[in-house]
């Protein structure tokens, strides 16, 4: 399930790393930075406990929650007179300025602004969320090209999901959660990236995220390393994380390009970090053809191969499955070793167990 705002610093090229990343068992997920919240909506947790100190953004998820069928009401009537509008420039700017001019002083007034952040988040500049110190919305209007603004069926899906499990949306500061996470809980933060310029975006929030908040960051895993409770961390890749947190798995994350066996050139793509305080050993389940089922065995070892521009798993010269390429620059990176560990028919699906360590 897809999220409903775009954010910057989204993890959707990403969930399939992610997802590999997650520790086997856990018994409520926390996110203490929720932004556009796309692995918590690709893992649908049953209980989950999230944190959004963005007043905008959390009452965003609370309407989307309980008001539904009002906000795609209302937004689909601004999409038609956006696309039908022969100045969607002004268009925007004018919804910008009432957005921008109402607070949350009545359930009416946060409703509306909910159906405006939406309207605004898919015709701004990049999807960009930022505010300036005043706390307004201050992004220029994007491209004005025709686009679906209301997503009528992801945000019901998003609706059906946050009330039928048990999920309670916190508008709190990120720190706040380490009072009531336990052991056998997971928490994964997604916070403001550490700066590595000047000019480093961390404009989410009109009070942004000093170095401060960061060290406040550090110590809190400390103290979730000590209380024996599982977190991943995603940050920049800058020195000063990898100092404090050496004493962690820290894994390397390449983006924007494929990385080639120039080991030197590997270090120049990584433009991200992923910190955990315990170990990758993962079981994924894939389903193969019965033609293949006979030449894959138990022990074999697993490739990555690069076929046309595109990435998959190879075992055998047998080519398992296609992989994107986030996925495939994360395991040369981090030198994870794939080998199959079981094979199965199963409902007449002839299946195979891969098991994913460092």
């Amino acid at each position: 399930m897809d999220p409903i705002i775009q954010w910057v610093g989204g993890k959707k090229r990403l969930l399939n790393v992610l997802d590999l990343m997650l520790p086997n068992n856990y018994n409520t997920y926390y996110e203490p930075f929720l932004g556009g919240g796309a692995l918590l909506y690709k893992l649908l947790p049953q209980n989950a406990k999230i944190y959004e100190i963005n007043i905008n953004i959390y009452n965003l998820y609370i309407n989307v929650k309980n008001n539904v069928l009002e906000i795609i009401e209302k937004l689909l009537i601004y999409e038609k007179e956006y696309l039908d509008s022969p100045d969607r420039k002004n268009f925007y700017l004018d919804k910008r300025t009432i957005y921008n001019s109402l607070d949350y002083s009545t359930p009416q007034n946060s409703i509306k602004k909910t159906i405006l952040l939406l309207f605004l988040n898919k015709t701004c500049f990049n999807a960009v969320y930022r505010e300036n110190k005043k706390g307004e919305f201050n992004v220029p209007v994007g491209n004005m090209k025709n686009c679906t603004i209301c997503n009528t069926e992801q945000l019901k899906k998003i609706s059906n999901y946050l009330n039928n499990n048990n999920i309670t949306i916190y508008n709190d500061d990120f720190t706040k959660f380490i009072d009531t996470i336990e052991e056998n809980d997971f928490v994964y933060l997604d916070p403001p990236y550490y700066p590595l310029k000047n000019d480093s975006f961390v404009g989410y929030d009109k009070n942004g995220f000093t170095k401060e908040k960061h060290d406040e960051l550090i110590d809190i895993l400390h103290s979730l390393n000590e209380k024996k409770i599982n977190f991943m961390l995603s940050n920049s890749n800058n020195q000063y994380f990898r100092d404090k947190l050496s004493m962690y798995n820290i894994y390397d994350i390449a983006i924007a390009r494929t990385l080639n066996s120039n080991i030197d050139d590997r270090k120049d793509c990584v433009c991200e970090i992923l910190v955990t305080n315990y170990n990758l050993n993962k079981t994924q389940t894939i389903s193969i053809p019965q033609v293949n089922y006979s030449n894959l065995q138990k022990n074999d070892n697993v490739s990555i191969k690069i076929k046309n521009k595109k990435y998959f798993l190879y075992s055998n010269d047998i080519n398992l499955k296609e992989i994107n390429k986030c996925f495939y620059n994360f395991i040369i990176l981090n030198k994870i070793k794939i080998v199959i560990t079981n094979k199965y028919i199963e409902n007449n699906e002839y299946k195979i167990s891969l098991l994913f360590n460092n």
